[in-house]
């Protein structure tokens, strides 16, 4: 699944309060050195420490959202930003102001005082910016949850082609005990369709931990003209040991380029090894809406089985197979 580019807006955001965090952090030090020789004055580290903490945690807010990966309606996610923030700011002032008094007896007034101005406000305006959040991501992630559901296998990236294989994988399972259906060997269908899963799981991150791998995306990109210039060069060199190490170097080229073409048609199989195991999925579902509870055949639920441990016994050669490419990659770059 790739990354989404920053916008404007969260690298004005992220800026923003990323340097309120640090002008919050300096101050809070401060407040606490200057306590030290004031120990009267506290209390007063309460404010510029919920100001830290507000930004801090608008930061958090804004990575968790970005993490979702999913679209962003920029008014309601600021408006319960704005919210947190004010709200964690007002808690702060709330802990200061508790102790903001003369005389031990004005405890109680000022208490009262300070729940009423401060800690009552702060709390709603921190319970309603979580809402709102709450609402904008949940909202947002619903839509696509949805558009998901229905989209053609050839629209989906790789992270909802995992999540639709976590559903057939316990809708089969429901199906199972909704139906009572008895299958021939029902702990090893279900350990089977466990290792299926993870399978997948593990073939997308050796797909996108190559595409991620800036060495090898580097070699696939240059070595082609590397080779092609040693090439050139060596039909130019008078000098026989020159030559000659030339010739071992164009080899070695050759080797790596020969690795790495084979590691590149490996993922192309991967891709559409997760596309067949998607469709084996989906039939598998779709045949066992018509078996019958108890009194099912032998014969079909045995074949169900068998295709279903093929294609994990295949998924496990890729999975072999690409690590023995890439150990050979390595040995050869």
């Amino acid at each position: 699944m790739t990354t989404k580019k920053f916008s404007a807006i969260e690298i004005v955001l992220y800026t923003l309060f990323g340097f309120m965090s640090f002008s919050g952090g300096a101050c809070t030090l401060l407040f606490i050195i200057g306590s030290i020789d004031n120990p009267e004055n506290w209390q007063m580290v309460a404010i510029p420490l919920g100001f830290t903490l507000a930004s801090v945690s608008s930061v958090v807010l804004l990575g968790f959202r970005r993490l979702a990966n999913v679209k962003t309606d920029w008014f309601p996610l600021g408006s319960a930003l704005v919210l947190w923030f004010m709200g964690l700011n007002t808690l702060g002032w709330a802990v200061a102001t508790v102790f903001m008094y003369d005389e031990p007896s004005e405890f109680m007034s000022n208490l009262e005082q300070s729940i009423a101005m401060c800690w009552v406000p702060g709390i709603f305006l921190t319970l309603l910016s979580l809402i709102v959040y709450g609402y904008e991501y949940w909202h947002n992630r619903a839509a696509v949850l949805a558009t998901t559901v229905n989209a053609p296998l050839e629209k989906l990236n790789r992270a909802d082609k995992i999540h639709r294989a976590t559903e057939y994988r316990d809708s089969i399972i429901n199906l199972i005990k909704q139906k009572d259906i008895h299958l021939t060997d029902q702990l090893f269908f279900m350990t089977t369709l466990d290792r299926l899963e993870v399978n997948l799981r593990a073939l997308v991150q050796r797909l996108e931990s190559f595409e991620k791998n800036p060495l090898m995306q580097r070699d696939l990109k240059n070595l082609p003209k590397t080779i092609t210039q040693l090439a050139e060069q060596l039909k130019n060199e008078p000098n026989p040991e020159i030559k000659a190490q030339m010739q071992q170097n164009l080899a070695r080229y050759h080797e790596q380029r020969h690795q790495l073409d084979l590691l590149v048609t490996l993922m192309r199989r991967i891709e559409l090894k997760i596309d067949e195991t998607l469709a084996l999925l989906g039939t598998l579902y779709s045949q066992m809406q018509l078996f019958k509870a108890k009194d099912i055949d032998s014969s079909p639920n045995q074949r169900l089985t068998n295709d279903l441990d093929e294609q994990v016994k295949t998924l496990d050669d890729l999975l072999t197979a690409v690590d023995e490419v890439y150990h050979d990659s390595a040995v050869a770059g």
